[in-house]
């Protein structure tokens, strides 16, 4: 087993278990970004294997490169449509056949062009390297409202995996030229660099879910305390005249935990004279507004600390 292969194989090996924590993850998050990046990484195993399985068995190469090639635009596919969801879920559509079929005929044209691989990287290279820098584009948003440390870290391999990409079209353009007494050494160990930026890729990825799953937990929260405050208010305040009722007084007197705290002050009880009358003769509407009026007044004559109740 040469070097290149043995790397790729690392490589595969480190995207396994990439793929079995983002797998786990889509399980337990219903979000549609972690579904695309779960199955673009299940693509990408499936790319590698193939092209891992090309290497050892010539007579399958046009198909197996033509599964490795479609994988991997699969991959590309899936990556910026999490991160798209990510930054503006409400805004993205539902995915068209289109890119469905260009995909296919790249990965169909590519296998067919040359028999050497080293040739058919190169617009492999290119593709992938746009792909990586449109993923780094769609985060801008996100970097800009700085929505945690997951998207920098994302960012990061973006940026690091399009540079990379890239510059193997230039690298691999030249070993061609030049055949392979110009072949780059490095390039025997790309698979094992290629692996390490794709690890720091779904590094930043679960990063990115859990910050996003504590920044809706944290919301959630700030809107639950905030109901609390608003039932805890409804169930101490009287619709009727928004003065205090029985369970706020009895709150004070008794205390919190049930022991009549220490109180100074005094009690003025008043009371509101025929209110039957008018409840009988001009309604019950009439005699709420009465409620209300002389609950006003009652607040007009008090102090601003003073405590009202029904």
């Amino acid at each position: 087993m040469d070097i290149t292969t043995l790397g790729l194989i690392i490589q595969w090996i480190g995207t396994i278990l990439v793929l079995a924590l983002l797998a786990f993850l889509a399980q337990s998050v219903p979000k549609p970004l972690v579904r695309y990046w779960a199955a673009g990484w299940l693509a990408l195993v499936v790319s590698l294997g193939a092209l891992a399985i090309a290497f050892s068995r010539p007579a399958f190469q046009v198909p197996l490169e033509a599964i490795y090639f479609f994988g991997e635009y699969v991959f590309a596919f899936c990556l910026i449509r999490g991160c798209r969801e990510f930054v503006e879920p409400e805004r993205v559509t539902r995915p068209s056949i289109g890119w469905l079929l260009a995909a296919i005929a790249a990965a169909v044209v590519l296998s067919l062009i040359s028999t050497d691989f080293n040739v058919q990287f190169i617009p492999h290279a290119a593709i992938m390297g746009i792909c990586f820098l449109a993923g780094f584009s769609a985060l801008v948003p996100a970097r800009r409202q700085r929505s945690g440390g997951g998207v920098t870290v994302m960012s990061a391999a973006l940026l690091l995996l399009g540079i990379d990409f890239l510059h193997y079209v230039a690298v691999f353009a030249i070993a061609v030229r030049e055949g392979p007494n110009r072949r780059f050494a490095y390039l025997s160990y790309t698979s094992v660099v290629d692996m390490v930026l794709e690890i720091l890729l779904g590094f930043g990825m679960v990063m990115l879910i859990l910050d996003s799953l504590r920044r809706e937990a944290e919301s959630a929260n700030i809107k639950l305390g905030a109901a609390m405050e608003r039932l805890e208010i409804l169930a101490r305040t009287d619709p009727l005249t928004n003065a205090l009722n029985r369970h706020a007084y009895h709150a004070l007197v008794g205390g919190s935990d049930g022991r009549s705290p220490t109180l100074t002050g005094c009690v003025v009880i008043a009371d509101v004279d025929r209110l039957k009358q008018i409840n009988d003769t001009l309604g019950h509407a009439a005699g709420d507004a009465a409620i209300r009026r002389v609950a006003t007044a009652l607040r007009s004559v008090i102090r601003a600390d003073d405590l009202l109740f029904r």
